[in-house]
Parts: structure tokens; C-alpha cells; sequence
């Protein structure tokens, strides 16, 4: 995907948050398919060229907590998504993004009271 329309001034660029879930207030539902299509036509191409099973990924969309993205005028040039998890809910230690962290490394942020953490993930910019 490229820049439908050259940046020519910095006020042209405008950063968005858009609800994670779709609801009946669909005030930002033009940004959030926007959003979205970018999204995964973005890392469509990327799943493609490393061999990965096709679609399996595009659940990961509605799964976020907070989507963030960087318009020019109408049209998304990134975008990045965010996912919190609370440490102490064992729904969260047995979800899959999970699956690779130590159980020393839970025991420190434990430790530290750290029971709130967010991921960040799937950042793409337009090339």
C-alpha cells in the first residue's frame, strides 16, 4: 500500500484513538474499517512472504484494547494496537501471548506489584 496522497504539511497529519470494539455508537466506524483495511493489508503482505497459514492472525484486530492510528487527511499511514492484561486473572497467564514468559520473570513483576501490563503490537507504517 502507498500514500495515497504525499504529505506535504505536518497539519495535515492527525492521530486518532478509536474504540477497540465496534458497538451501536458507530460515530467511528469510517476510521475504524479504514483502520483496519490498512491493518491487515499491511500485515497480509508480511504474513505471506514468511509462509504463515493464511487469516489465522485477523481475529488479533478485535482482541485490542485501544487502537491508535496516524491519518493523512482521510487515509491511515500507521497504526499501532494495544492489548492490557492483568496479571492476577488466570485467563491472562493462560492466553497465548503469555506462553513464552518465564515463570521467574511473572514471580519479579509480582513482586513489584506490577499486575497491570499492556502489549504492544502490530505497528505498521506506510512504506
Amino acid at each position: 500500500m502507498t500514500i495515497e496522497k504525499p504529505l506535504k504539511n505536518l497539519s495535515d497529519l492527525n492521530y486518532v484513538i478509536v474504540p477497540s470494539k465496534v458497538t451501536i455508537d458507530d460515530s467511528f466506524l469510517e476510521a475504524y474499517n479504514k483502520i483496519f483495511n490498512f491493518w491487515a493489508n499491511s500485515w497480509d503482505r508480511t504474513f505471506k512472504a514468511s509462509g504463515s497459514p493464511q487469516g489465522h492472525w485477523l481475529d488479533h484486530f478485535v482482541r485490542q484494547d485501544v487502537i491508535v492510528a496516524l491519518f493523512n487527511g482521510n487515509e491511515p499511514i500507521g497504526c499501532h494496537l494495544y492489548t492490557l492484561y492483568n496479571l492476577k486473572a488466570q485467563s491472562t497467564l493462560k492466553s497465548e501471548y503469555f506462553e513464552y514468559i518465564s515463570e521467574e520473570s511473572l514471580r519479579k513483576l509480582r513482586t513489584e506489584k506490577m499486575n497491570l501490563t499492556m502489549s504492544m503490537e502490530y505497528l505498521c507504517v506506510s512504506p
